[in-house]
């Protein structure tokens, strides 16, 4: 629903959201930089996925094991609900 990382930092809805999916490549900053802000802002665990069209993922600092789930563009709605069940039931195990 934001057109920037700043947009959607300037928020007062921001931590209304139920999931969170940004794209890697965002204006003013990455997608897991907005992620990581969104949740040092939360005072519960946040769901999220970071969506990325870059198919060389250690050109940007993507080959550790990252915090948020990373799915490669284009993604079918199959796999990105599919994705977004598993990290829901993974937080309600918690």
């Amino acid at each position: 629903v934001f057109s920037s990382a700043e947009e959607a930092i300037a928020s007062s809805s921001l931590l209304e959201g139920n999931f969170y999916i940004a794209d890697l490549v965002l204006p003013g900053m990455n997608g897991i930089q907005l992620l990581d802000l969104i949740q040092s802002r939360s005072p519960a665990p946040i769901k999220a996925i970071v969506m990325t069209g870059d198919a060389a993922l250690d050109c940007v600092g993507l080959t550790q094991a990252p915090v948020w789930r990373i799915l490669s563009k284009p993604a079918g709605l199959a796999t990105l609900l599919s994705t977004m069940c598993d990290i829901i039931d993974a937080h309600s195990e918690d």
